[in-house]
């Protein structure tokens, strides 16, 4: 991802003020496919706020493929003697089947001219109907291919040590050098009739 939208130096944006967060809003054509632009979302509150990132993941995604993957992986939790796990243990394998469940049943809904977008140009299918999609880049995804392949620097340790942000295990998450977009046109697109 490419985030922006901090007011500070360092990218930390820790402090939102409750007048400056808003309701995430889903729309069934919003998705998270490489290059849409979404609101951050305030782990917090779970609500959005200035902050905003741009899906820079492009590489193809075999949504199929996943859904064959966390098939498996319910499979294996199943098999599993509960009867040998202590209360902790049995509370965790039950949080962790439920997520599984949860996510092939979200997957097995995807339609199968959303899953072909997503093996064509890559995205993050798993974010789609939780946050707040706005945008869709149309055309200068150079630009964004340029931005994502600048160096990075540590940039807070909040970012650089959470993985659901980007970092994780202290990987980097700030451009070595300040990144400016000069110019951006946007343009209106009406939805399809359905």
């Amino acid at each position: 991802m490419v985030q922006g939208g901090a007011l500070n130096l360092d990218g930390s944006d820790t402090s939102v003020p409750q007048d400056e967060l808003f309701a995430i809003e889903t729309h069934k054509n919003a998705k998270n496919f490489y290059g849409a632009l979404c609101f951050a979302v305030d782990e917090k509150s779970g609500k959005n706020y200035r902050q905003f990132y741009i899906v820079a993941a492009s590489t193809p995604v075999d949504i199929d493929r996943d859904e064959e993957a966390i098939k498996e992986q319910i499979e294996v939790a199943d098999s599993i003697d509960e009867s040998m796990l202590n209360d902790v243990q049995q509370r965790e394998l039950a949080a962790q089947k439920k997520e599984l469940q949860s996510l092939r049943q979200s997957i097995a809904k995807i339609p199968a001219a959303v899953k072909e977008r997503y093996a064509e140009q890559g995205g993050l299918y798993r974010f789609d109907g939780k946050v707040t999609v706005f945008g869709q880049i149309v055309s200068g995804h150079e630009l964004l291919k340029s931005i994502s392949a600048v160096p990075v620097v540590a940039g807070n340790k909040l970012d650089d040590d959470n993985p659901g942000l980007g970092g994780g295990n202290g990987l980097n998450s700030r451009p070595a050098d300040d990144i400016f977009i000069d110019t951006i046109r946007i343009v209106r697109i009406e939805p399809e009739e359905e």
